[in-house]
């Protein structure tokens, strides 16, 4: 379509120049897409690492708190320190650490905040008594820390349904390119003929060559929409010989 554009622009076809670059936009918002749903097929660590690296230091400090109050809480059993120990822990990690720590990014930021809150409300007596304040200084700085991280490295899920919507907005537009060329020229005279083939020699080529790619490459498979992956016909599959 580029080069539609460009040779309606030396003929001054003013129209059909705007449609050919309209399509050209829309092709590149199409390959740009693919290109966003291409990276983030990657795994949630491997979009995120700065996000993946602050989730772990929460995971362990977690970890560490469930350990140091577990401890506490077996080592003084049911009375003072012990008591405050049990008692803050199932107020803050009642099914332990892993159950906020096993968690989404986010769902695992939301439940640290909870977390923190507990901390930061308990009595002064039982933090002195519990050694809550340093847990209390290290976690206020790792939820900030992941927040920041997340937001920064947010990555917006893509559907391959987006990406073939896209790219049949393209296709309409270049037929709506074809349809107007014909419709200005599409006389019969040698001259109009000619001037139409020029105009369209870049579309014609392009298709000649997807023929080709086609041609040589297995027959058409179904895609799911939302994951871009082919879709295997299991009867087919199950009458394949074992490799």
């Amino acid at each position: 379509m580029r080069g539609v554009a460009e040779r309606a622009a030396s003929h001054r076809r003013t129209e059909i120049q705007q449609l050919a670059e309209q399509a050209v936009a829309q092709a590149e918002r199409a390959a740009e897409l693919e290109s966003a749903w291409r990276r983030s097929r990657g795994t949630q660590v491997g979009r995120r690492k700065r996000a993946g690296a602050v989730d772990s230091e929460i995971d362990r400090l977690l970890g560490g708190l469930a350990a140091h109050l577990g401890a506490l809480a077996h080592g003084f059993g049911d009375q003072g320190v012990g008591a405050r120990a049990s008692q803050l822990m199932a107020r803050v990690l009642p099914e332990g650490a892993a159950a906020i720590t096993n968690m989404s990014y986010e769902n695992e930021l939301a439940a640290a905040e909870v977390v923190l809150r507990e901390l930061e409300q308990s009595p002064a007596e039982d933090a002195v008594a519990l050694g809550l304040s340093s847990y209390v200084e290290r976690l206020t700085g790792l939820i900030s820390d992941f927040r920041q991280a997340l937001q920064e490295e947010s990555v917006r899920e893509i559907s391959y349904d987006e990406i073939r919507q896209a790219q049949a907005e393209g296709q309409e537009l270049m037929l709506r390119v074809v349809a107007k060329v014909l419709g200005d020229h599409g006389g019969t005279g040698d001259e109009e003929t000619a001037f139409r083939q020029e105009l369209l020699a870049p579309v014609l080529t392009q298709n000649r060559r997807m023929a080709e790619r086609y041609s040589n490459r297995r027959g058409a498979t179904d895609v799911d929409p939302e994951t871009g992956q082919e879709v295997v016909d299991d009867a087919a599959t199950a009458n394949e010989p074992a490799a």
